[in-house]
């Protein structure tokens, strides 16, 4: 029975070596895993310190460069100047327009009235030769009249003189017959020179007919082009209205976009300031916590170590009461040999001996209750240490899974950001090309379109990674009122500054409101304004066309003018030209009866003086 009894003794004893070693393994195993993560905490704790700052600075670039941007944005006032500079030119252009269509008006009058006095002068040249025909026509009047009173005269000494010798007759006859072919062939000289006036008179007409043609081409061409030159500014005017407005939109968008990117910048950074603040106190209430609990795990420790080392004191005590019950086994065959002489002295040893077995068995019991309970403790605290583990290890995993989201979003940024250049690189080749078109006004223009074109990604890239930096903080603040309850109050007090912040962000969004119907009433303005200007811009239009009409009815009306007067100027000299060839057939005609009448004359006085008397 003993020996059994210190056979299950041992076997005790030998279990609590192994539960001992066996605790102190899990302690050393649970001390480096809360080495490790410490260690892992802390570098987490340093890469999202390392993260935030560098967010910060890249924030503070951003913001810096939003501000530099912000700057490079031209006011309100100067485009307003740049505005009324571009109407002014344009302005200036349709004066020296209108100028320059008013000399060539005058330029058209004064050919006309050239063209009116070379007229004048033909109408006088054609009167001179209308004159000179009517004198030839009154020579070939008397010339007729003569020779009737030739014949009369003839006819008279024939029939009532005879008493007048017919060689006086004939001597008169002759005289006068000479006289006359001296006018005749004076006349004949008169009638070619007016030939010749004649002729140099068509040459003339037909050279101003030409020059008169020429004149019209080229009054038809200068009007084709101040139409062509009306159409260009009206084009031009119209090129310049809509760049103005294009402009004036884009300026209010700029200015627009600017706030927005302003106000959110700022309810970012009041954000960002926010979680830094709630992060900085749940890192330093973790760390406080880590702290107590490190202090706590060194507390049990201790005491762990303690009771470790008592049960090795009362294993030691036992293996020494095991001892001396052996060496008492080994003594009992010695004395059972005085049994039969000291009975009534051996019955104290075996009571003290039960007595001790029985403390032993007790002292057994109680070891064995508490090793029991540092095995379920330990086993607690061994179950409680392995779901820190896990849900350590979750976080973490997490952390890197959110780490490597933030890398690729990173990549992605980098990669939308490239394409974000390769766009803004065609832009800017579509400005310089129409910067050639534009001058000044779009060298502005292009200034505003690469600053958005520059504003833009950047702030699309600031706003992800806010919304990043958002996700992180909401989640972290998840993994912290997951791992601690005690975080209730800390989450209170966040929501109480959140509905701070969004009343604050509700009173800025109503300032903003406030800000943009006033950017809209000014813009309503500023449309009114332009309107204005361009209905002005098209009466101005519709003058210069009202005088390009008037100057094309007064062209017309001189170019029916010297139609009419070509024709008139036609008609009189096909007019003069078959009065004159009738007057020469009568003349050519007269003077060949004249010589046969004086031929025949002459040959029947010969005939006569011949005959005898």
């Amino acid at each position: 029975m003993a020996e059994q009894k210190l056979a299950a003794a041992l076997e005790v004893v030998e279990s609590l070596r192994g539960e001992r070693t066996r605790a102190v393994a899990a302690l050393k195993l649970a001390e480096q895993q809360l080495a490790l993560m410490a260690q892992e905490r802390d570098e987490i704790e340093q890469a999202h310190e390392q993260t935030v700052r560098r967010w910060q600075r890249e924030l503070e670039t951003k913001c810096r460069e939003l501000e530099d941007v912000a700057s490079r944005i031209p006011k309100p006032e100067d485009l307003q100047r740049a505005k009324d500079g571009l109407i002014q030119e344009v302005h200036s252009q349709v004066k020296e327009e209108m100028e320059r269509l008013k000399d060539e008006a005058r330029q058209a009058g004064q050919a006309a009235e050239l063209l009116r006095e070379e007229n004048r002068t033909v109408h006088s040249e054609l009167a001179a030769l209308v004159r000179r025909c009517e004198l030839e026509t009154s020579h070939q009047k008397e010339k007729a009249a003569l020779l009737i009173r030739i014949r009369d005269l003839e006819h008279l000494l024939e029939t009532k003189s005879p008493s007048i010798s017919r060689d006086e007759a004939v001597c008169k006859l002759q005289a006068q017959v000479s006289e006359y072919q001296l006018k005749h062939a004076h006349l004949l000289a008169e009638n070619e020179d007016l030939r010749a006036i004649k002729t140099d008179l068509t040459s003339q007409l037909d050279n101003e007919s030409r020059a008169n043609a020429r004149a019209q081409l080229e009054l038809k061409s200068t009007l084709e082009s101040v139409r062509v030159d009306r159409d260009l500014l009206q084009s031009k005017l119209q090129r310049a209205h809509e760049e103005q407005q294009t402009l004036i939109n884009k300026t209010h968008e700029q200015t627009q976009h600017i706030a927005e990117i302003q106000v959110e910048l700022a309810a970012a950074r009041r954000a960002l300031d926010e979680h830094q603040h709630h992060h900085s106190t749940s890192l330093f209430s973790i760390q406080s916590e880590h702290a107590q609990e490190k202090l706590k795990w060194e507390r049990e420790r201790r005491d762990l170590q303690a009771r470790v080392d008592s049960l090795a004191r009362e294993l030691a005590g036992a293996h020494r009461a095991l001892e001396d019950v052996r060496t008492e086994r080994r003594l009992s065959n010695v004395r059972d040999v005085e049994a039969t002489k000291a009975n009534q002295q051996a019955m104290v040893p075996e009571s003290t001996h039960r007595q001790a077995v029985e403390e032993l068995q007790a002292k057994i019991k109680s070891l064995n209750g508490l090793l029991d309970e540092q095995h379920v403790k330990h086993l607690g605290d061994k179950e409680s240490l392995i779901r820190r583990i896990q849900e350590l290890k979750s976080s973490l995993d997490d952390l890197q899974h959110e780490h490597a989201q933030i890398l690729r979003q990173r990549d992605s940024n980098e990669a939308s950001a490239e394409r974000a250049q390769d766009v803004e690189e065609e832009l800017r080749g579509e400005l310089d090309r129409t910067r050639l078109r534009l001058e000044s006004t779009l060298d502005e223009l292009a200034a505003l379109r690469e600053s958005e074109a520059w504003i833009r990604p950047q702030f699309e890239e600031a706003q992800r990674r806010i919304k990043d930096l958002n996700e992180q903080v909401e989640d972290l603040r998840s993994a912290l009122v997951t791992e601690r309850e005690s975080h209730f109050a800390a989450m209170k007090e966040a929501k109480a500054v959140w509905v701070k912040s969004h009343q604050d962000l509700t009173r800025q969004l109503d300032v903003v409101s406030s800000e943009y119907a006033q950017l809209k009433e000014n813009h309503g303005k500023l449309k009114a304004g332009a309107q204005t200007r361009m209905h002005g811009y098209r009466a101005s239009i519709s003058a210069l066309e009202s005088k390009l009409k008037t100057i094309e009815t007064k062209y017309l009306q001189v170019q029916t003018e010297l139609s009419s007067r070509k024709a008139r100027e036609e008609l009189a000299l096909r007019e003069s030209s078959h009065h004159q060839k009738e007057f020469l057939e009568f003349l050519r005609r007269e003077l060949h009866g004249n010589e046969a009448g004086a031929g025949g004359r002459n040959s029947g006085h010969e005939s006569a003086g011949l005959a005898p008397p």
